[in-house]
């Protein structure tokens, strides 16, 4: 395999004691801070990617903080733990587009109220911005739902309906 690549052939067990010497640093390397194991650091992106998918909001949030609070840590002097940090840094706009992506569906008030509380734990948004996110991705939803019914014999009626149903998020959050 090595040949194929180009690269020089070396010892399968020195490479791999070099690779095991490696791990064993940087475990050893974890146990002097106050943060778990290397390979429970190892899995935070997986995590936050299944929480994120599953709808478990609260956990996601909690973990881009702890990819904050890595970050400003000296720990991220070794580039692995730098390159996780910034993953679960980066996963917030994650995060945001899929609580924002509530809105482009179904949604009933109490559910929308749950989301914005969400959101609003994220600190990188304004009051505005929330607004006019939301009462956007609540307007594309909108469009579907009206293009959904326009060849209905009924347009007017099933019109009216659709807007009852959209109507109770968009005035709760013109309103507020």
């Amino acid at each position: 395999m090595w040949d194929v690549l180009g690269l020089p052939a070396v010892d399968s067990m020195v490479v791999t004691r070099s690779i095991l010497e490696i791990l064993m640093m940087l475990l050893l390397s974890f146990e002097t801070v106050l943060f778990p194991p290397m390979w429970d650091v190892l899995g935070l992106p997986a995590k936050m990617d299944l929480y994120i998918r599953t709808g478990y909001y609260d956990s996601a949030y909690a973990l881009t903080n702890y990819g904050m609070t890595l970050a400003q840590n000296d720990v991220v002097k070794n580039p692995l733990v730098k390159l996780i940090s910034d993953r679960m840094v980066e996963a917030r706009s994650v995060l945001l587009e899929e609580l924002f992506n509530k809105f482009a569906g179904p949604l009933d008030l109490a559910s929308s109220i749950q989301v914005v509380n969400n959101v609003r734990k994220i600190p990188f948004l304004t009051g505005t911005q929330l607004r006019v996110s939301v009462l956007h991705h609540r307007d594309l939803y909108l469009d579907k739902q009206i293009m959904d019914v326009s060849s209905h014999p009924d347009f007017a009626l099933k019109a009216i309906d659709v807007y009852k149903e959209v109507g109770d998020v968009f005035n709760y959050y013109f309103i507020y």
